[in-house]
């Protein structure tokens, strides 16, 4: 067996105390009043999507949504892994 441990922020995939993870992100934020902004949830992963003519907006549109989201994970003692996040930008092509 694995010696126990204290855990301090999170839950690991797949262990009992991470079966509560669907209780504490009921309270996510919910953007989807917000023009223009989407979340979508899979298990523990989460996606946040602008969608905007200009890319920059769409940025700016993310941009203004990350108080809210550290103030939840203040809240909750949840980390967000930098390392597995990422920005992906999709448009079209301008190429006629």
């Amino acid at each position: 067996f694995s010696s126990a441990r204290n855990i301090k922020a999170g839950a690991p995939q797949g262990s009992i105390p991470g079966g509560f993870y669907p209780t504490y992100s009921a309270d996510f934020p919910n953007f989807n009043n917000m023009r223009n902004i989407t979340s979508a949830f899979y298990a523990d992963d989460t996606a946040l999507m602008s969608r905007s003519i200009n890319p920059k907006k769409s940025v700016t549109n993310l941009s203004n949504i990350i108080p809210h989201i550290e103030d939840w994970c203040t809240k909750w003692k949840v980390a967000i892994n930098t390392t597995k996040s990422s920005l992906l930008i999709i448009r079209k092509s301008s190429i006629q």
